[in-house]
């Protein structure tokens, strides 16, 4: 990123059923963060954003899925200054 600090990650998915979720961990550090996925019927959908704090230049964003994991679909993550 060009700039350290907070930003707004949002996933555009597909998912099949109910209750999905990713975990995600910044650069290693803290504990896992939950981002929420939409129940999106198949169809493609934005999450909603959740805040994550970056440093400048490259950060390694690791994402794992754990308990009754169902299919889902990932087009791509968005990374935006929040508002």
């Amino acid at each position: 990123v060009p700039a350290a600090g907070k930003y707004q990650l949002t996933a555009r998915v597909a998912t099949p059923s109910w209750k999905q979720g990713l975990k995600l961990v910044v650069n290693g550090k803290g504990p896992p963060i939950d981002l929420p996925l939409p129940f999106t019927v198949g169809m493609w959908e934005n999450s909603d954003p959740i805040e994550i704090e970056l440093v400048q230049g490259a950060n390694i964003l690791r994402f794992t899925r754990e308990g009754n994991v169902k299919g889902v679909s990932i087009r791509d993550f968005s990374l935006t200054p929040p508002p």
